[in-house]
């Protein structure tokens, strides 16, 4: 979420919408369940996973904040299409907000993290 919200008003985007495809589409797990279900799979489990991530190459913010825009899909086709200005100010925008979870060179980042089973019935 911190890419998103750090670069969405420099890059334009919009507010995700969790019930459109996209890396937000599943963050409630009823619902998550209730689509597997729907599909037909059955044994449908969704449990908490990791809470956090742990990067141990953040000494240069900018640079991790580059990889994090361009890997991001919805931050990704803004960020490549906008000029050098716009692009610059999205990396320190992403820079500043990651800066409070890095200790040296490490930076944790809490998240949420679903681990879903599913089965296809016999």
């Amino acid at each position: 979420v911190i890419p998103v919200l750090a670069a969405a008003e420099i890059l334009q985007l919009p507010v995700p919408d969790p019930s459109l495809p996209g890396p937000f589409s599943l963050a409630d797990a009823t619902d998550t369940t209730a689509r597997l279900v729907d599909a037909g799979f059955v044994d449908v489990t969704v449990e908490a996973g990791p809470d956090h991530i742990v990067l141990s190459d953040a000494a240069d913010l900018r640079a991790v904040a580059g990889r994090m825009l361009l890997q991001n899909p919805l931050t990704s086709p803004p960020f490549t299409r906008a000029d050098d200005a716009t692009r610059s100010a999205a990396l320190d925008a992403l820079a500043a907000a990651l800066g409070p979870n890095r200790s040296g060179d490490t930076l944790r980042l809490d998240m949420g993290t679903w681990i879903v089973s599913a089965h296809t019935p016999d």
